[in-house]
């Protein structure tokens, strides 16, 4: 994406226009790098109450008692966190084809 934003910035004359487009590319990048953090996140989060899950798992296994799974609540939670992990990789991926899509028109108006 870098190199199309870089053949879009030579082909424009005018200093405004150049950084408009710079300011722009650097929100859209910031946006991005954003939503992979959130991604990276909820990752983590799903991991950790992965291994809480399989801990859980294993005790109540273990207890002869049969009162209510306390790996259930983990268990929401981690379809939770994974949903939401899910929802968060999809919008970074329509956000990156949308600036995708912009970047593409822009470059074929510069070819004409």
């Amino acid at each position: 994406m870098q190199e199309v934003h870089d053949m879009y910035l030579s082909a424009l004359n005018d200093e405004s226009e150049i950084e408009l487009a710079r300011q722009w590319y650097d929100t859209r990048d910031k946006d991005v790098l954003r939503s992979k953090q959130r991604i990276n996140d909820y990752l983590h989060d799903a991991k950790k109450l992965h291994s809480l899950h399989d801990t859980d798992s294993v005790k109540f296994k273990s207890s002869r008692h049969s009162r209510g799974s306390p790996s259930s609540s983990s268990s929401t939670k981690l379809r939770l966190i994974e949903g939401k992990a899910r929802s968060a990789a999809l919008e970074v991926e329509a956000r990156f084809l949308k600036e995708k899509q912009a970047l593409r028109m822009a470059s074929e108006e510069l070819e004409l």
